[in-house]
């Protein structure tokens, strides 16, 4: 269809299938949450639930936002809705594929699900940076070169992990400095870069406040796209000084996002409708910019500290990595973005900011208290093993943020299904 010389743009496929995908990294999320529930040895510590509830529910809502955002803020045509589809299945599959293989096997699936994965985010790439090339925006670049870093870094710690499910006998051998080189290209970088890259954008229009990126945007660019592959190069070749140098690159990219959290915070407008749904989706957001800042920092200390050395990475900043900056801030998003872009005109729009907008209070305070806990319990099993509080600190967390987020991810299912009614 044709308004005046320009084409007109139907993104309702593209919103859809972007839902569609929130709606399953939320169920992940879910799956994450009973996996932390169950013994020790089954679910492999903190491996299964931050596997499940963590890289599985950000890789699949990423796969399902990141081409979205890209077409729409490059103002450009989307790829076709079915390889939107298959961008967003695959990981999907693929990541519950290696989550069963490691933990109960066979080992084989979990190879198969790494390949499947991989496949995924090559469709993930194409969707995301192709609109781009037929795009006339002025940020298309800095788009176009934030997905690409983000991508390229899962490419190689995904394969990473890939090949040690595999076997690959050099990758097992050197798995003490490659699990968190691992850990840095997945979590720090793949999911850093996309959340930071996103905050740009949705923490000013939150607030309420006008985007102006800064120099604290560009820090954060800088810091979150360049320190994490830097430090995992420093891990994979053993060099105490290219961690170290990465390290401080990556301490920079922290130290921006509170700087930019606070700066736009202190900018912010007043709201006057909807106000639960408001605090609801501005107080996740806030808390997980707070943690994911802290997180960053800590991540980057322990490698300026020990250098290119298993110590330099802990299950404890995992945690709040994980827990109080990826998980929380995907349930932000997704508070504010579906009764806003998604499917559903005004009326239904209302109707789920209503929904979304309760117990906002007891849901932000146990979250933050059930990630304390985890992050003192990861700690607590490092330093003095299964015979100290961790255990225990750890089934507290789980439980408490567990609730949080259950409920949280609850109150957004209801939401999407009331837009098929």
């Amino acid at each position: 269809m044709e308004q005046g010389t320009r084409a007109v743009v139907d993104r309702r496929p593209d919103r859809a299938i972007a839902a569609g995908g929130m709606a399953a990294a939320g169920a992940l999320v879910l799956l994450g949450v009973l996996a932390a529930l169950l013994p020790a040895d089954a679910r492999r510590g903190i491996w299964l639930p931050v596997h499940l509830g963590i890289a599985g529910a950000s890789s699949v809502a990423i796969a399902a936002v990141l081409p979205f955002f890209t077409a729409t803020l490059g103002v450009a045509r989307p790829v076709r809705p079915a390889a939107r589809a298959v961008g967003v299945t695959l990981p999907l599959v693929g990541i519950l594929a290696v989550a069963v293989g490691i933990a109960w096997g066979p080992l084989g699936l979990a190879e198969a699900g790494g390949a499947c994965y991989l496949a995924g985010m090559a469709v993930v790439a194409y969707a995301a940076l192709a609109p781009l090339r037929r795009s006339t925006a002025p940020r298309r670049v800095a788009l176009g070169l934030a997905a690409a870093v983000a991508l390229v870094d899962v490419g190689f710690g995904a394969l990473l992990g890939t090949l040690y499910a595999a076997g690959a006998p050099q990758v097992l051998a050197e798995w003490g400095l490659l699990k968190p080189a691992h850990a840095w290209l997945n979590v720090l970088g793949f999911v850093g870069v996309t959340i930071v890259t996103t905050l740009v954008h949705l923490w000013p229009t939150v607030v309420g406040t006008r985007i102006v990126p800064g120099r604290a945007g560009a820090g954060m660019g800088v810091g979150w796209g360049l320190g994490p592959p830097v430090v995992a190069l420093g891990f994979a070749t053993g060099s105490d000084f290219i961690a170290r140098t990465g390290a401080v690159v990556a301490l920079s990219g922290a130290i921006s996002l509170a700087v930019y959290g606070i700066a736009r915070w202190r900018a912010r407008g007043r709201w006057t409708i909807d106000l639960a749904w408001h605090r609801t989706a501005t107080g996740h957001l806030a808390a997980g910019i707070a943690w994911g800042a802290t997180g960053g920092a800590a991540a980057s200390v322990l490698v300026l500290a020990d250098g290119a050395s298993p110590s330099a990475w802990s299950s404890a900043v995992l945690v709040v990595i994980a827990v109080g900056w990826v998980a929380q801030t995907l349930v932000g998003a997704w508070t504010h973005l579906l009764p806003t872009i998604g499917p559903g005109g005004p009326v239904l729009h209302a109707a789920q900011r209503s929904v979304l907008g309760r117990l906002t209070a007891p849901r932000l305070v146990a979250w933050q208290a059930g990630t304390a806990l985890l992050a003192a319990g990861a700690v607590a099993e490092a330093w003095w093993g299964a015979a100290s509080a961790g255990p225990g600190l750890v089934v507290a967390g789980a439980i408490t943020a567990g609730v949080a987020a259950v409920a949280s991810v609850g109150l957004l299912a209801v939401a999407v299904t009331m837009a098929r009614r």
